[in-house]
């Protein structure tokens, strides 16, 4: 299983700008907010969690940016029955 690091969405941007609006869904899409939503599992399909980044400005030509999310791998115990 995989689980968002809460926090960890970061952008690097080359330009002069006012920055970046981060937008979070830990509902496969179905609803999104700007608030962060901690470090939580990220499960298929219903529960997915993904990540939107929109520039507040314009992109000047040639510029560029890094974007960056932390994702760990999460190891479940077996359950026996």
């Amino acid at each position: 299983m995989m689980q968002y690091v809460g926090g960890s969405a970061t952008q690097t941007l080359t330009y002069a700008n006012t920055g970046v609006t981060h937008m979070y869904s830990t509902d496969s899409g179905l609803t999104w907010s700007g608030i962060k939503p901690g470090t939580v599992m990220s499960t298929w399909r219903n529960n997915k969690v993904m990540l939107q980044w929109w520039l507040n400005d314009t992109l000047p030509a040639n510029s560029t940016g890094n974007f960056l999310v932390l994702m760990e791998f999460v190891v479940l115990p077996k359950i026996d029955e």
